[in-house]
């Protein structure tokens, strides 16, 4: 298994329409953090917030952002995915709805990293991530009725990300995300811990850095318009958290 392609927290507009007649020789896993309407086995369904779905090769792929504007986590990849598969009980064009499913993002946000770096060994730990992240998508799949959420919660708590996620440029406070959810911060933090496995102000930090990273490849600003365009006012610290997050300098990314 080779990834070819990956991106995380990637986000498109309200009304994208996505229609690949046959993915040709390659696998495709999508994890939907907002709902789409997509074509499953022959026919269109609303796939909510938090579902996971992975194509085979040679597989139909189609999917539309009717609702609203859309974020989600895909990966491209050759090789054959069938042992993985058939050893975590999935199966391929099947709509899967992980319990707590924040982890996915987080663990893509790591193979992304490795896929960026090309660091020793990076081939090998991508396959060992990607290895981990389906082998937990069955296990939430699964998961005990006491280890889960309230899916009512899990919908709203997704929505409240997703619309943190889309104004990333504004200074987020944790008491400012929970009131969107009418809850304490010390309960809002708890509940977005354990469903997205990541802390709030963390979550923030990671999509500004992916924001920053496209940025800095179109090669039309400076880091200090960079850092202010994510909502970052002291160049300087923005420097700091991004190299924490990518190992580089923003300069140095740019290049």
């Amino acid at each position: 298994m080779q990834i070819t392609r990956i991106q995380s927290l990637w986000p498109e507009k309200q009304g994208f329409v996505l229609d690949r007649k046959n993915i040709g020789q390659q696998s495709i896993f999508l994890h939907y953090l907002t709902p789409v309407n997509l074509l499953v086995q022959g026919r269109i369904v609303r796939a909510d917030s938090g579902s996971v779905i992975v194509y085979p090769p040679g597989a139909r792929q189609w999917f539309c952002a009717a609702e609203m504007p859309l974020l989600h986590d895909w990966m491209h990849m050759t090789g054959c995915l069938d042992s993985l598969m058939q050893d975590c009980g999935l199966e391929y064009g099947k709509l899967y709805y992980p319990q707590n499913s924040g982890f996915i993002t987080k663990i893509m946000q790591e193979i992304e990293l490795e896929f960026m770096s090309g660091d020793l060994f990076s081939a090998r730990i991508m396959q060992y991530k990607t290895e981990e992240l389906f082998f937990k998508i069955a296990r939430a799949v699964n998961a005990a009725p006491e280890n889960r959420v309230h899916t009512q919660v899990v919908d709203t708590l997704i929505q409240v990300r997703a619309g943190i996620h889309r104004a990333f440029d504004q200074n987020w406070t944790v008491a400012q995300m929970a009131e969107r959810m009418h809850i304490s911060p010390s309960r809002f933090f708890e509940l977005y811990k354990k469903v997205f496995g990541i802390s709030p102000k963390q979550d923030l930090q990671n999509v500004r850095m992916e924001h920053a990273k496209h940025l800095l490849l179109q090669k039309k600003y400076s880091v200090r318009q960079v850092a202010e365009q994510i909502g970052y006012e002291n160049e300087y610290y923005f420097i700091r958290k991004f190299k924490e997050t990518t190992g580089v300098t923003p300069a140095r990314y740019g290049k």
